[in-house]
C-alpha cells in the first residue's frame, strides 16, 4: 500500500479510499448480478401465489470472514 491511512493528507483520502478500499467496478458488477439473480430466485420460486405482487425494498450486503475479499490485507 505504500502511504498508510494514517500518514495520508486529509485533501488525499478520497482517492486512498479509491484506491485501497473499494472494490473495482468488475467486481461491484459482479455483485449486482448476483443480487438480481437472488432477488428474482426469491421472486419466482418463493413467493408463488402470493396474494400481493412482492418487491425488493432492501438488500443487506454482510460479510463473512471465510469469504475472500476484494479489500486488501492490510486493513
Amino acid at each position: 500500500m505504500g502511504q498508510g491511512l494514517s500518514s495520508t493528507p486529509a485533501w488525499e483520502l478520497d482517492t486512498f479510499i479509491e484506491d485501497h478500499l473499494l472494490p473495482d467496478t468488475t467486481f461491484r458488477k459482479d455483485v449486482k448480478t448476483v443480487i438480481n439473480v437472488m432477488c428474482t430466485f426469491l421472486k419466482e420460486r418463493c413467493f408463488q401465489g402470493a396474494t400481493h405482487p412482492v418487491r425488493v425494498s432492501k438488500v443487506v450486503k454482510l460479510h463473512s470472514g471465510s469469504w475472500t475479499s476484494s479489500v486488501p490485507n492490510s486493513l
